[in-house]
This record gives C-alpha cells, sequence and structure tokens, in this order.
C-alpha cells in the first residue's frame, strides 16, 4: 500500500497522481491535517509536493520583495534577479544552457520524452510509444513524433501531469531522429501536429538528442479528503490542488554516447542474425502430418543442410511414436519410432541420389 509520511497508515490512497508521484520518487510528499471547524478531525489533510534536492539547489524566497513562495533554484544554473520588486530565477549566460530548444523545423522529427521513457530507450534500443499521455486518440502500435521541435520540447517538459515533469534529479529529453519514408507513417491517425511512425524506431535514427532540465522548481499542493461511506471505495480522494511551477532550460547533448546497453545491443544482433542465416539456408522440404518431437525436428532440419530432403510425412497413433515417411529426389524410406540424428542419418542415406546410383553400377 502506497503511504504519505503524516497521513494515516492502514487507509488507502485512492487518488492515482498521489500514487503514482510516490512510486516514481521524483517528488518528497508530506501531509498535514486541515483544521476547520464543520470538518471531523482526521478526515481531510493537505499534502505538499515539494521537489527532491540535489547538491547545487537551494530554497529561496520568490515573488513579490520575495515574501511569495519559496522556490528551490538550482544555484549552478540560475540566479535571481529583482525586477520592480518581484524576485523571480533566471539562466545564467554561462550555464550552457538556454530558455528554448537550440532546434528548428528541417523535416526530421521530434519526440519528447520523460526520464522513465529514456530509460526504456537505452534499455529496449528502440523507442515505442505506450499511448500513456497522448492527447485525443492514439493507437497501440504507432509511436508520435513531430516535426516541431517545440512542440516536442513541450510534451517532454512542463505539458506533462505534473507528476511526470523534469525533476532536479530526473529531466526529460527530446529526441530527434530522421524523417521516416512514407510507408512508415499511419496518415490514418497522423494529424497537422502529430506523426504517427508505425512500430517502434531502432535508436540507429536517432540524431541528437536534447536535454530538458529543470532550473527552478516552486512547490505545489493536494488536498485529500477521506471517504469512508462506501460508494466509490473507503479511502482518501483528491480535492483542490495547486501543481508545482517547474521552469526548464534546454541544452543539445554533443556526445549522445552509446545510449543502447551494450547487453540488450548483442541480443538484438544475435536475433538478427538468426534472421539472416534462415533466410540464407531455407529449409528444402515441408513436414506434415502429426506433431513429432522438437529434437527429431531439430535433427531432420540439420540433416536438410546436407541432404536433398524434399518431404516428411509424420503418421503414427501417438506423438512420442511417430511413423516417418522421408522422400528424396530419388527415393522413399520409412522409420518407425523416436530417432535421433546419427539414426535418421543412417536411414536417410539409403536413399540418397548417390547410394541410389552406386546401388545401379553394381552388378547382380
Amino acid at each position: 500500500m502506497v503511504e504519505v509520511p503524516g497521513l494515516p497508515k492502514g487507509v488507502p490512497i485512492i487518488d492515482p497522481t498521489i500514487k503514482q508521484m510516490v512510486e516514481l520518487g521524483r517528488w518528497d510528499l508530506k501531509a498535514e491535517p486541515l483544521q476547520y471547524k464543520y470538518v471531523q478531525p482526521g478526515t481531510q489533510f493537505r499534502v505538499f509536493i515539494r521537489p527532491r534536492l540535489v547538491p547545487g539547489v537551494e530554497y529561496f524566497g520568490t515573488g513579490f520583495e520575495g515574501h511569495s513562495r519559496q522556490t528551490a533554484v538550482d544555484t549552478r544554473l540560475a540566479t535571481l534577479e529583482d525586477r520592480d520588486n518581484i524576485v523571480s530565477p533566471a539562466l545564467r549566460h554561462e550555464s550552457g544552457y538556454v530558455d528554448k530548444i537550440p532546434a528548428e523545423r528541417d523535416g526530421n522529427l521530434y519526440r519528447g520524452v520523460s526520464w522513465e521513457e529514456f530509460q526504456f530507450i537505452k534499455e529496449r534500443c528502440k523507442i515505442e510509444s505506450n499511448c500513456s499521455y497522448n492527447l485525443g486518440e492514439c493507437e497501440i502500435g504507432r509511436t508520435y513524433f513531430s516535426e516541431d521541435p517545440d512542440t516536442a520540447a513541450h510534451y517532454g517538459g512542463t505539458f506533462q501531469p505534473y507528476h511526470m515533469q523534469p525533476s532536479f534529479d530526473r529531466p526529460g529529453y527530446v529526441i530527434k531522429i530522421r524523417k521516416q519514408p512514407t510507408e512508415r507513417i499511419d496518415l490514418k491517425v497522423s494529424r497537422e501536429d502529430e506523426t504517427a511512425v508505425i512500430g517502434s524506431v531502432p535508436v540507429s535514427e536517432i540524431i541528437a538528442i536534447y536535454e530538458i532540465r529543470p532550473y527552478a522548481i516552486s512547490p505545489g499542493d493536494v488536498e485529500l479528503r477521506l471517504n469512508d461511506r462506501g460508494g466509490h471505495g473507503a479511502g482518501f480522494y483528491e480535492g483542490s490542488r495547486t501543481g508545482p511551477s517547474v521552469r526548464v532550460a534546454y541544452r543539445k547533448l554533443e556526445d549522445i554516447g552509446d545510449i543502447c546497453s551494450r547487453m540488450e545491443r548483442t541480443r538484438m544482433v544475435e536475433e538478427q542474425r538468426a534472421v539472416e542465416v534462415k533466410a540464407e539456408e531455407p529449409e528444402r522440404y515441408k513436414i506434415v502430418g502429426k506433431r513429432i518431437p522438437t529434437e527429431m525436428r531439430e535433427a531432420i532440419r540439420e540433416l536438410g543442410k546436407d541432404m536433398p530432403i524434399d518431404f516428411v510425412e509424420v503418421g503414427g497413433q501417438e506423438e512420442g511414436a511417430p511413423e516417418l515417411t522421408i522422400e528424396t529426389r530419388c527415393g522413399a524410406t520409412k522409420l518407425d519410432g523416436l530417432a535421433d540424428k546419427a539414426k535418421l542419418s543412417e536411414s536417410l542415406s539409403q536413399v540418397s541420389c548417390k547410394v541410389l546410383e552406386q546401388k545401379k553400377e553394381v552388378p547382380s
């Protein structure tokens, strides 16, 4: 059961957003009881949503004369500016980051992703949509991109649900891939601002990666109310909320490195090689009839690489005791019961064209 410090233990949290925030670990949550005159104590709480801090991040007063709210600021990237008594974080010019994604429309495709999706890409060596946060309709088996880098940056940044927005220790990303051929685009579900690519996209198509990193985050809060009368289920439900305010900056990663894990890449190469080998060495025969044990099927397949097998018919009453009729271009043989590769080879050799021709040459 998901628990938040300050909430009564043993009472489930029905609100899915709070549950996901706890599971993802981007935020520090703490609940405090609300004291209202006509509200039963222990039934309403305010959950404060604060970003998890990392070295270099400190809280400062911001807003009017610096007293409106507390804001966590990454001092490595930003400083505070006071304009007409309004204190706000401002990006440092020397930080290496800019306030707009450094990319333009160029005919290629862009996709904004969360930190979690970026880890998936590195582990699986592919870009693949699961339709979790697409606007409007979304079809499984399609991976969505945009030709507009600003749109992708919006999706990978502050447009996401706030529990998925970039945090100090988990930035977001924009991935740029090559323009895909027309046959890979699903025109039925693509829109002006979204291009639906059929299937997944391998990491080999990646041209560039841009990081979306917060430099200032103001905490938020959400009200939880206890429902103990049944209905949709007893537990805490969400009331009013104020989401965290996240300010982000961008930079192009100059060295995208080995974004695909070595283990997964090796597996993919082996799988591809197996497909290529199978294509290079097609089976020259058909197996029809009842099923045969896997070991025998593999033995026949191995022998088929060297012997001109044309047809294998499987009979017999039981799967474990097959009766094989194996035909070659020059003859046929029958084999009863289980057989290993050696026994199969011996039987097949008796009907190979070479052996039969030799028998014809020997005078009777």
